[in-house]
């Protein structure tokens, strides 16, 4: 388990950070030019490996950028907890919608996915050239181009549109306006239906190999692209598709999918590998701080990302997710004390705190990116407004059944409510909440008191710094300065 991640870590000299423009992160190969590196299989398949790295990083630039900070905190289930208001001053903005370009934490995620991108355009413009079997170049450009979608796909719901960069860039090129968010979305399209062409299935990897992008990661990403735009037809269509191969399950154990043995397990779609790394802090870490940030205080944990009593409330009598969701109340100095049991150290999950120096960086709790009870929701929400009700009820009731609750019969609104409800409580704090309650247009009926404004807070700020970079190309997103 994890092997392809360690891998990883072993490859990171090789595409040392050394951004020579800030905007897209341009980062040269440091020990070996690109005119004499491109050559081989080998060297193909080190830089695919290396285009994976940026998924990992929780801190770029000196801020943290964990993806729950987007999509948890600024949602009505979590609020950011700490030790007070001004610790992690950034993150709290985004919990009161306060938040501006000169925000740390976005100038983090933006840099990261950008880092990303270039890593996985090294590859696209490089390897098509090699001399190789030709199957094996297929895959890596499936690789490439996939996770070139899902750092767009990051970038997109943040921020909207960016700049749109399908190549490395010359010199000449840096200074680049934004591209509309259609735009982006149409990139995300035809990387993954490459993907999705290109691929082998999950089944088909070994053991190795464990981690790397699938056909079935990329047939979901491409069905959430679609439903994100109201594709409906299309979202649907794609993940019957997925459905089909017969890859996954729901694990029968809810409790197991977040623990260390169930790491990439029957229903994992695509998640992100994380292992200790002995040079600490920083890029260079592919561990992961997020069990440290989301412990209880008097645990020695950081006391970040605390359930709201709106969530807790939200759960049916006898629903056991609660429990695997939420910990106990501790005594908590900011917050309401509701810890998420998912991502921190707790003696059912199997993970523990390392023993190691930087421990509190070096976490090897893998994040759950894409499962298939998000995408059986998803297929409920599709099915609905394509107008099968019954199929929509029919794939809530899998998700519900699972934990041993009663089907639902709901019918019109009410089942749609029903949808949105269990999606809420199922993948609860696992930084889906946020970004479902802006696609659904609910963001001020829900966060309004919480100083949400629509046709604002849908999306979060640009950097600044990209602004100025620019020469004023890139433009800030409406209501922010």
């Amino acid at each position: 388990m994890k092997r392809f991640f360690r891998y990883i870590v072993g490859l990171v000299a090789m595409f040392s950070i050394a951004a020579c423009q800030d905007l897209l992160d341009q980062e040269p190969i440091g020990q070996v030019g690109l005119d004499e590196f491109f050559e081989t299989e080998e060297d193909a398949l080190l830089a695919v490996n290396a285009a994976y790295q940026p998924m990992q990083f929780e801190q770029t630039k000196g801020a943290w950028h964990m993806w729950w900070f987007f999509g948890d905190i600024p949602s009505d289930d979590a609020t950011k907890g700490g030790e007070n208001e001004g610790d992690q001053l950034g993150v709290y903005q985004f919990e009161t919608f306060q938040a501006d370009g000169t925000n740390f934490n976005v100038v983090g995620l933006w840099s990261a996915l950008y880092q990303g991108i270039y890593r996985a355009n090294n590859v696209l413009d490089n390897v098509p050239a090699i001399d190789m079997d030709e199957g094996m170049k297929n895959r890596i450009l499936g690789e490439a181009r996939m996770l070139r979608a899902f750092y767009y796909w990051r970038l997109v719901r943040v921020f909207g549109g960016v700049p749109l960069v399908d190549h490395v860039l010359e010199p000449s090129e840096f200074k680049m306006a934004r591209a509309s968010a259609e735009q982006i979305y149409g990139l995300i399209e035809t990387d993954l239906q490459f993907a999705v062409d290109n691929l082998p299935l999950k089944s088909a990897y070994a053991a190795e190999d464990e981690g790397r992008a699938t056909k079935g990661a990329a047939q979901a990403l491409l069905a959430k692209a679609y439903l994100y735009q109201n594709k409906w037809t299309e979202a649907k269509s794609m993940m019957e598709a997925l459905f089909a191969t017969n890859e996954y399950s729901l694990d029968p154990d809810f409790q197991h999918i977040f623990s260390k043995e169930g790491e990439h397990g029957v229903e994992s779609i695509f998640e992100i590998s994380h292992v200790p790394s002995p040079d600490g802090w920083g890029n260079a870490n592919q561990g992961t701080t997020t069990p440290i940030f989301c412990g209880p205080r008097s645990e020695g944990g950081w006391g970040f990302n605390q359930a709201e009593q709106g969530l807790i409330d939200a759960f049916e009598s006898g629903d056991p997710r609660k429990r695997y969701t939420i910990t106990d109340q501790y005594e908590q100095p900011f917050g309401t004390g509701f810890y998420n049991k998912k991502y921190t150290y707790t003696w059912e999950s199997g993970y523990s705190l390392p023993d190691i120096a930087d421990a509190a960086s070096n976490g090897e709790v893998n994040y759950r990116v894409i499962r298939l009870a998000d995408m059986y929701l998803h297929y409920a929400e599709a099915c609905y407004h394509t107008s099968d009700e019954a199929k929509a009820q029919e794939y809530v009731n899998k998700v519900r059944a699972r934990v041993g609750l009663s089907d639902i019969a709901s019918t019109g609104t009410a089942l749609l409510n029903d949808i949105y409800h269990e999606r809420r409580v199922e993948l609860a704090l696992e930084g889906e909440r946020f970004f479902d309650i802006v696609r659904q247009g609910r963001g001020e009926a829900l966060l309004g008191s919480k100083g949400f404004k629509s046709g604002v807070h849908e999306l979060f700020p640009i950097p600044n710094t990209q602004i100025a970079i620019t020469g004023g190309l890139i433009i800030q997103n409406p209501g922010y300065n």
